[in-house]
């Protein structure tokens, strides 16, 4: 027997013995939410749960499938194939115990919810650049709900968008170049007339950058 059947079955066992509490939907709990992971100390890692597929949202945007199995009165999630022990603390907490690893690799994950209106995103909007005061003659990005567009004189560059349940992350598909894809908006700050972002651009399908901290102006 190796030790991942062995752990697994060892937290059968831990699991069997505690007291029974009510039982959580775990798929309604997470379905349709964006959940940040707390204990992770690096760039900032968050989960977005939809039906049956999850996306993930740290440097760049990666997907999958996940799939709650329930064992009696213990729930367990497969999240592409790391199958994970699900429990909910009362802080509202969800902790995800990776079978075969060790505790310390636990995920705990908070939901993280809308601090600003999504319609907050909607408009033209100028990245700031110092060394130009005449914002009409700057390019701008045009954001609607069903797209975004980059306008730089003549030239126009279409997207279609995906804003993620809390309204932090943009998915995009700006390609200005076959070196310059604009794939990734994380919103760190929305106000009625400024936003900053950390920006992901892919320069191949394994090569990509993060410009931090950009501001951008609302044109009015």
């Amino acid at each position: 027997m190796n030790k991942t059947s062995i752990f697994f079955i060892l937290i059968l066992i831990i699991i069997s013995c505690q007291k029974k509490e009510k039982i959580i939907d775990f798929k309604n709990e997470l379905k349709g939410k964006t959940f940040n992971v707390m204990n992770n100390e690096n760039y900032p890692l968050d989960f977005e749960f939809k039906d049956s597929t999850f996306v993930s949202y740290q440097f760049n945007i990666s997907k999958g499938s996940y799939e709650i199995i329930k064992e009696k009165d213990t729930a367990f999630i497969l999240l592409n194939n790391e199958l994970c022990y699900i429990s909910q603390s009362k802080n509202e907490l969800f902790d995800f115990l990776l079978i075969g690893r060790m505790y310390k690799d636990t995920f705990k994950l908070k939901e993280r919810k809308p601090t600003w209106k999504l319609n907050g995103l909607y408009g033209k909007w100028i990245e700031e650049n110092p060394t130009q005061t005449e914002l009409d003659s700057l390019p701008f990005y045009s954001i609607e709900k069903t797209g975004i567009t980059f306008h730089k004189k003549d030239e126009q560059i279409e997207s279609k968008l995906n804003v993620n349940s809390s309204y932090e992350y943009i998915e995009i598909n700006l390609t200005h170049s076959s070196t310059k894809i604009e794939t990734m908006w994380r919103i760190k700050n929305l106000t009625d007339s400024t936003m900053v972002i950390d920006r992901t651009t892919n320069s191949s399908p394994i090569e990509y950058g993060i410009h931090n901290d950009i501001k951008l102006i609302k044109k009015r």
